[in-house]
């Protein structure tokens, strides 16, 4: 499969492929944040920044989780 995967991105004609510029991954990573700012307060934030990967898995678990009550 790994294998695979290789071949598949060493044979891949990027001739048309669009460049994508600074600015535009700049703006999208602001506007990121900008969404998270708004669904969460800055103390909840501050804490999950300090947080190891696998905290953040679970976290991510739990909203999700609250996510489908909330839907159904």
């Amino acid at each position: 499969m790994q294998n695979e995967t290789v071949e598949y991105y060493k044979n891949l004609d990027t001739t048309n492929a669009k460049l994508v510029q600074p600015a535009i991954i700049k703006k999208l990573r602001e506007r990121q944040r900008e969404v998270a700012y708004s669904a969460l307060d800055m103390d909840v934030l501050t804490w999950l920044s300090t947080q190891d990967v696998d905290t953040k898995k679970h976290i991510n678990e739990v909203i999700r989780h609250f996510m489908a009550v909330k839907t159904n």
